[in-house]
């Protein structure tokens, strides 16, 4: 049985962290973009759930999504807009910099 070296592990675990950030970055990524497209996915949310309203039989389903969503972007209008912002750049940098002491560290 292979037994993996002190390095092979550490490598290992730090790739999973650099996992684990590379979705928080994509979380905070798209945070920033629903934030600066709020007021028109707002709007447009309005008019799909009027028109979801008008129909004969409207989907409630349909309805109820459209109620989360609006719920997220209002929820999300009130919040600070810098803390938005800062909180992708401090994943965004430390993705990067673990990412960048991943290749330079343990090249092979």
């Amino acid at each position: 049985m292979k037994t993996r070296s002190t390095e092979e592990i550490i490598r290992h675990a730090l790739q999973k962290e650099l996992s684990v950030l590379s979705r928080a970055k994509d979380k905070a990524r798209q945070t920033s973009e629903d934030y600066i497209n709020a007021p028109i996915r707002i709007c447009e949310i309005s008019k799909e759930t009027l028109e979801e309203l008008d129909k004969q039989a409207p989907c409630f389903k349909k309805l109820e999504a459209l109620k989360k969503r609006m719920k997220y972007l209002n929820k999300l209008t009130k919040k600070n807009h810098e803390s938005i912002f800062d909180n992708e750049l401090r994943t965004r940098q430390e993705h990067d910099a673990l990412d960048f002491h991943l290749n330079y560290t343990y090249r092979e």
